[in-house]
């Protein structure tokens, strides 16, 4: 990431970095027609993140507005 967080795509608005992180297991895009009827590893379903924190714990990297609740991640 940059030194400092772009403006947010969606309203322009300014975003704060920082990471989203789960629980153990990797991080998945499950595209919305699939939903979750395959379970939490989600087979042929993309893994995403940039990686994992110290406490082993799966993230990904990214900005967010707080003004109209949007992520945008890095993957």
């Amino acid at each position: 990431m940059s030194n400092s967080p772009p403006t947010c795509p969606f309203c322009g608005g300014p975003t704060e970095s920082g990471e989203l992180v789960g629980a153990s297991h990797p991080l998945k895009w499950v595209p919305q027609d699939m939903g979750l009827t395959m379970g939490i590893w989600a087979f042929g379903c993309e893994t995403v993140g940039t990686g994992w924190t110290h406490l082993g714990r799966p993230k990904a990297t990214g900005y967010r507005c707080e003004n109209c609740r949007k992520i945008v991640l890095d993957y």
